[in-house]
């Protein structure tokens, strides 16, 4: 791959989808009497309620890096994108997936299934600091350097100045 052309997908397609259908088989299995259902207990509602409140902002991260961010008009381009979402998070559709995710869990209801958000964000964590993160720093230089200093990874959060 030529250093100064970024693709446009990294291991996003497959991350997500991983991410999906762990989130999706976890929640099959226990439907099926595979996976024992552990309550929330008295926490139930409110994981419900914050679960919910994470799948829209799951949404919303995703929509507002692909939609209005256009991130990948800046690929294209050759541009870093540091503003935006992408100033709260550098990886905000992973991000946003992950939101999504975890929601659904806590939507569910199985307190079994708590252990799948930390997989994924090993994975993902793992994932992008072999691939997508070497692009960057090759192509972008010291300048992407200053951006990982300032902005999480996955976690969204204002800029540091």
């Amino acid at each position: 791959m030529d250093k100064n052309v970024l693709p446009h997908y990294g291991p996003g397609p497959a991350l997500g989808a991983f991410m999906f259908a762990l989130t999706a088989g976890g929640i099959a299995l226990t439907k099926l009497g595979k996976i024992p259902k552990i309550s929330f207990g008295v926490l139930e509602v409110p994981a419900a309620v914050a679960g919910i409140l994470l799948v829209i902002s799951g949404i919303t991260m995703y929509t507002a890096a692909l939609l209005i961010s256009k991130i990948l008009r800046s690929i294209d381009d050759g541009k870093l994108l540091t503003t935006g979402v992408y100033g709260w998070t550098r990886n905000p559709i992973y991000s946003g997936i992950l939101f999504i995710c975890t929601g659904a869990i806590l939507i569910f209801g199985n307190a079994a299934l708590i252990i799948f958000p930390p997989m994924m964000y090993l994975a993902v964590t793992a994932a992008v600091k072999n691939t997508e993160e070497k692009w960057l720093r090759k192509r972008f230089g010291e300048d992407y350097r200053d951006y990982c200093k300032r902005v999480n990874r996955i976690f969204p959060r204002p800029a540091r100045k």
